[in-house]
């Protein structure tokens, strides 16, 4: 699995969004892979510091597996993303995660963009509270 950081001007999403983080992730997302992702989300959503970020994408569209335990670590980033009032938008069009988001019911509180651009749509117009 790998983990890169960008802002979304960086990627090409949205210029001028300096403030919005794109954290893409490729590969396994699982048991033994997921505590790492738990550490840039931690560190990105943390309420002081160079690092925090106000808005947070993560890019799951890479993703080939994805198990209840990487789940809980973006249950986690979502629910200090709040703590924080910041946003937090995932972005995935592969079938592994959106199974395991449809069986377990997350769709309805972290719902999954088709790409990154519509995730930032959603920050635009997001109360956070």
């Amino acid at each position: 699995m790998s983990i890169t950081t960008s802002t979304a001007s960086q990627t090409g999403d949205l210029p001028g969004a300096d403030d919005v983080v794109v954290v893409a992730v490729e590969g396994d997302l699982d048991i033994r892979t997921a505590p790492d992702l738990r550490e840039v989300l931690r560190s990105l959503l943390r309420p002081t510091g160079a690092a925090g970020a106000q808005h947070v994408v993560v890019d799951l569209r890479r993703v080939t597996f994805i198990d209840s335990y990487a789940l809980g670590v973006l249950v986690q980033g979502y629910k200090l993303s709040r703590a924080h009032r910041r946003t937090f938008e995932l972005v995935s069009t592969g079938s592994k995660v959106a199974g395991l988001f449809r069986v377990t019911g997350m769709q309805h509180v972290m719902p999954l963009h088709p790409d990154v651009p519509s995730a930032l749509h959603e920050r635009r117009t997001a109360r956070v509270g």
